[in-house]
């Protein structure tokens, strides 16, 4: 079982298991609660998907239709809810960057229209139109119609898709 580990919601974990060319497998069983699935009273035997949305361990086998069981899988999901906070701001030319407390989710990029640039031009706000969003780790960087100059400020608004 692969999973990334940590997660800002509740997720659908999906099991499966391949017996190779051996008799197929009968059944997959599954805890979470850390215990032994092969031995553990608390054993579940899958049946599909499943919503986890706390931190759990889930312990996983599978038994083929002979009766032999696969090595033990394990992996630990963790969720963290704590919305990223923009640390700090860069501005060179076209290109704005913008920095998160912590790694963001890459996918789906944010569409152009969400962000909002205006910069500030002998004291006057302007609107300088995004055309290019990326993300990349903690970093959210904008491609800007026009090159912000050094005297000049720039601010973003950023309004999240489906909000009032």
């Amino acid at each position: 079982m692969l999973f990334r580990s940590t997660y800002n919601a509740a997720v659908t974990v999906s099991l499966t298991a391949n017996d190779g060319s051996g008799s197929g497998v009968d059944r997959i069983v599954y805890t979470t609660d850390c215990s032994d699935p092969l031995v553990s009273p608390t054993a579940q035997t899958y049946t599909g998907p499943f919503i986890v949305g706390s931190a759990v361990t889930i312990k996983a086998a599978s038994i083929d239709r002979v009766g032999n069981a696969s090595n033990v899988s394990s992996t630990t999901l963790a969720f963290d809810a704590t919305i990223p906070a923009a640390s700090t701001f860069d501005v060179s030319g076209s290109t704005l960057t913008m920095h998160y407390s912590k790694p963001l989710v890459t996918s789906p990029t944010p569409a152009t229209s969400a962000f909002a640039v205006s910069v500030t031009v002998a004291g006057s706000p302007s609107s300088d139109p995004v055309t290019g969003v990326s993300i990349s780790g903690s970093d959210v960087v904008l491609t800007l119609a026009n090159a912000v100059m050094p005297a000049q400020s720039a601010s973003v608004t950023y309004t999240q898709p489906g909000a009032n």
